[in-house]
């Protein structure tokens, strides 16, 4: 069982990412904001993976990876989206970029989600090259 952060504004959405994570046998943490996720795990809670929406109020998922990447590099990011003023296609491209391991498109399909989420947490995101370094392996397919 993983703990999964889960950063979506819209509550609706969260809710059934969160049936689809308990249903898969995973203990989701909810919260409405980017800034929200970034204040839990700066406050040293612990969690195995990131769920984030891309288009958020605010703060949205595209610096809410960014920030990921450079403070919390070996956490696993599955970014999601319906698209909005963007097509959803063009910005998990956005979101794949910046450093996100999985792209989904919402509504999300519990399959894939658990698909996503079992090879992240099997594979990790950080390659140990033996020698004390390490460096940065991104998933090699782009779902979409």
């Amino acid at each position: 069982m993983a703990r999964i952060l889960v950063v979506d504004d819209d509550a609706l959405c969260s809710a059934m990412l969160s049936e689809d994570l308990v249903r898969l046998g995973h203990s989701p943490l909810n919260v409405g904001s980017a800034q929200a996720a970034l204040r839990l795990l700066v406050s040293g809670e612990q969690v195995d993976l990131v769920v984030t929406d891309m288009l958020m109020p605010e703060m949205d998922g595209v610096e809410l990876i960014q920030a990921l990447r450079q403070d919390h590099l070996a956490l696993p990011v599955i970014a999601i989206s319906s698209g909005g003023i963007f097509e959803a296609a063009t910005i998990l491209k956005v979101a794949r970029i910046l450093g996100a391991d999985r792209i989904l498109r919402k509504p999300v399909d519990a399959v894939s989600l658990g698909e996503a989420i079992s090879t992240l947490l099997a594979t990790g995101r950080i390659e140990d090259t033996g020698d004390g370094t390490a460096w940065f392996a991104p998933a090699a397919a782009i779902e979409s």
